[in-house]
């Protein structure tokens, strides 16, 4: 009975037709121009952490990864890099992803690098992505650690072969483009010119001049290599020369004939008093015992991490809500959500406009009055705390490593950059996934959506040009002293007096057109101890003294409030101050921490600088070429400490 029935025509089929074609069209354009874009199927080769293929812990490492595009089709696009943490087979995402742009014709392999931050390397897993899904990520094998900066052999294209230091061998064409990058680098071993671009060349003297070690061998004819351009500053054939605050060696000898045991021996220069593994290389007998009347467990332990200093900044600025008045607005409002607007309903039945008018009514008073309440504290003010160490490159340049925290009033997107070159950036988190990118290059910076009334913290590095500071010793006073020193055996700390070198005195004059107008601390370090200095006047308006009070210093280990009996962290203080000069006047410790490049118990025991230098500690205001380059931020405070190596004569 339905055989001949005939549906009315849609008075919208011409409509749909139209959208039809036109969803058709809009396909079609959008392959053409998503084409070459199309998150080709590319493939992760090859992965290399750091320079030895370890992490340091709490640096920005170096991670390269091969990428090979196996399709037939190019790809545009851009290779996104995760953090995870987390356990029981879930990972969860943590930091902001780094965004590396990349174009890849088919059939093409590059090498492509990021500077990722490792926080805790036993807890970190890594991803890289192109693409949705998962046949667009790859899962990066899991980073090991060390606590030691890497020294490398640097290898030309695998020209060494079998040489025996295993993974000390380090491809030369993937040498970092940014000496902000090297953080992780001790020691580099040459035997021939490295084919490097000239960014790559001058990335290797700056890291030289900021007391990188450079190891030239002989090559296959028993000669020194001949080096050209900027690297001629190599070919000098004295044993040992400054360069900067590094220092250039030549060996007579081949890399080739070098095992583990020669590499520590010479490049490394371990002695046997203070390494372990130098002592079980060399034989049970090369470290000499140690009276057990002076040894004691020995537990090493973390000194100070970059998150508690980023929490302590994070403390300076932040809302003081009144938590108590919170709480009661908030068990009211319940209330009068339930059962009040409810029993309203109940009494007055069908009018729904009043029930429904007291609600909003009740919804709105309290966004006002939690709004309110939510925007008191912290002066309302969006500002930012940062806390910089700054080391000179030349007399133009200094490397600088930075932690802030920016606490802003008004939600939004901001952009956290800063002047310079190398920039490299990380947000330090460890538990929290944050809804922003990380970009290097020349536009590279963190943008992150920030909250009304949240904070967020940041690591940086970069070279940023800024006027210098010149320093010159008036005068100097060196002794020979038996002290008690301390050092590590496996699981024990044992002392051992010996004599050693220390300073008497101290006058040195500084000026120059970087020269702070107020300087809040000053400090010398020479060999293993810390000497308080005083800022007097100089002879000339531009020209100040530091002058040690008092000959005695202090040993490293006790600086950082290490308890000799448990070698345990002592907290900086019991109550922390509230106010913002108090609370960065307490960093000076950390700031001299991190320019000493400590961060475990152990690092501040073994801690030596060559006798050949001072290094001076300046801790002054924070200059405005250190502060972030943003107008979102309106108020900027800070600190930096300049770490100033002043070379005298030759090492003892």
């Amino acid at each position: 009975m339905f055989a001949n029935r005939v549906s009315p025509p849609c008075p919208t089929t011409p409509l749909r037709r139209k959208l039809r074609w036109l969803g058709f069209a809009l396909a079609l354009v959008t392959g053409l121009i998503f084409q070459n874009r199309a998150f080709a199927s590319l493939k992760v080769e090859q992965t290399r952490w750091g320079f030895d293929g370890k992490c340091v812990q709490e640096r920005f490492n170096l991670l390269s990864v091969r990428i090979v595009n196996p399709g037939t089709e190019s790809f545009d696009g851009e290779l996104v890099l995760r953090k995870h943490r987390g356990g029981g087979g879930r990972l969860d995402a943590v930091d902001a992803p780094v965004i590396e742009p990349l174009y890849l014709a088919p059939g093409a392999g590059r090498w492509v690098q990021f500077y990722a931050y490792v926080d805790r390397p036993t807890f970190e897993i890594w991803s890289l992505s192109w693409g949705k899904g998962a046949k667009n990520e790859a899962q990066l094998p899991q980073q090991s650690t060390t606590g030691e900066n890497a020294a490398v052999v640097l290898d030309d294209s695998g020209a060494l072969g079998a040489l025996r230091v295993g993974a000390r061998i380090f491809p030369e064409e993937i040498f970092p483009a940014r000496v902000t990058a090297c953080d992780a680098l001790k020691s580099v071993v040459l035997d021939h010119e490295p084919r490097w671009n000239d960014v790559q060349q001058q990335t290797f003297l700056d890291w030289v001049r900021l007391g990188g070690e450079a190891h030239i061998f002989q090559d296959a004819t028993r000669k020194f290599p001949k080096f050209t351009g900027p690297l001629d500053i190599l070919n000098d054939d004295a044993p040992r020369r400054r360069f900067g605050a590094g220092l250039i060696f030549h060996h007579d000898l081949t890399v080739n004939t070098l095992d583990e045991k020669t590499f520590r021996r010479v490049v490394l220069r371990t002695s046997p008093l203070d390494d372990d593994e130098a002592g079980a290389l060399d034989g049970a007998q090369a470290i000499p015992e140690m009276p057990q009347a002076n040894a004691r467990f020995f537990n090493d332990t973390e000194i100070e991490g970059d998150s508690s200093l980023l929490r302590q900044l994070k403390g300076l600025t932040r809302a003081e809500h009144n938590w108590v008045l919170i709480h009661l607005l908030s068990l009211v409002y319940l209330l009068l959500v339930f059962p009040g607007c409810w029993k309203l309903g109940q009494e007055r039945v069908g009018d729904y406009r009043l029930v429904f008018g007291s609600l909003l009514g009740t919804v709105g008073l309290f966004s006002l009055a939690f709004l309110y309440i939510g925007s008191r504290g912290a002066g309302e003010a969006t500002a930012i705390d940062t806390l910089v160490v700054a080391r000179p490159i030349d007399d133009k340049r200094f490397d600088v490593t930075g932690w802030s925290n920016g606490f802003v009033v008004a939600g939004g997107d901001y952009l956290f950059t800063h002047e310079g070159l190398g920039r490299i950036y990380s947000t330090g988190q460890t538990e929290e996934d944050v809804r922003g990118v990380i970009r290097n290059g020349a536009d590279a910076g963190l943008t992150t959506d920030m909250p009304p009334f949240s904070a967020r913290t940041l690591l940086h590095r970069a070279v940023v040009a800024a006027p210098p500071i010149q320093l010159k010793v008036a005068g100097i006073g060196r002794g020979v002293e038996s002290r008690n020193v301390d050092y590590i055996k496996g699981k024990v700390l044992a002392t051992k007096t010996e004599s050693v070198e220390v300073l008497q005195s101290l006058r040195i004059t500084a000026t120059g057109a970087g020269l702070p107008k107020r300087i809040h601390r000053t400090a010398a370090v020479y060999g293993r101890y810390f000497y308080p200095l005083v800022v007097k006047s100089g002879a000339n308006a531009d020209e100040i003294v530091l002058e040690m009070p008092a000959p005695g210093g202090q040993s490293i280990a006790a600086l950082m409030h290490v308890d000799q009996g448990t070698f345990a962290m002592q907290p900086w203080g019991y109550e922390q101050p509230r106010d913002r000069k108090s609370m960065f006047d307490s960093m000076f410790e950390r700031g001299t921490q991190r320019s000493l490049g400590l961060l475990m118990a152990s690092d501040a025991v073994r801690f030596e600088l060559p006798t050949d230098r001072v290094r001076v500690l300046i801790y002054c205001d924070l200059p405005k070429e250190f502060q972030l380059k943003s107008d979102q931020f309106g108020s900027q405070y800070g600190r930096c400490m300049y770490s100033l190596d002043l070379l005298l004569g030759d090492a003892k």
